[in-house]
């Protein structure tokens, strides 16, 4: 009966009482989630960002006549990639909210809260500009630097 009785007012508590998560087990599955999701993100976001510079890259090559490279080959990494960064955006504000539903603590809802200002930053930074106008900014930054360093060695 004392057994049944405290878990009675357990139960009640967690009820109650905002700083107690509802069920910690959520919680913690939660937290799994949003996890996976952040680490799939990431690959993806570095997948496009690698993609996006060896086209720029392919691109300057090609302009200054040193080689022939398959600039299709290339566009189509970068459609790949564009598509499993785009599939990996859902996933992450899913799991920042089911983080933010499951816990109550605020301190365990910050990093995602923190990680999602980071994607919100990336999508308005890859929508206003694309993946062919990055490649642009990526090939002229190559030009530039192999300028700089024909200038220095005369």
């Amino acid at each position: 009966m004392t057994v049944s009785l405290g878990a009675t007012s357990l139960t009640y508590a967690e009820q109650t009482d905002p700083g107690v998560p509802t069920n910690q087990t959520m919680c913690s599955d939660a937290q799994n989630k949003l996890a996976g999701a952040v680490k799939n993100y990431k690959g993806a976001k570095f997948a496009l960002d690698r993609a996006i510079q060896l086209l720029g890259s392919a691109r300057y090559s090609s302009r200054i006549g040193k080689m022939k490279l398959d600039m299709a080959s290339r566009q189509a990494d970068v459609d790949a990639a564009t598509a499993s960064y785009v599939g990996s955006i859902g996933p992450a504000y899913g799991a920042v909210a089911l983080v933010n539903v499951s816990c109550s603590d605020d301190l365990i809802k910050v990093p995602g809260i923190q990680f999602l200002k980071r994607v919100d930053l990336d999508v308005s930074k890859f929508l206003a500009s694309g993946a062919d106008k990055l490649a642009d900014d990526q090939m002229a930054d190559i030009k530039k630097m192999f300028d700089e360093m024909k200038e220095r060695h005369k």
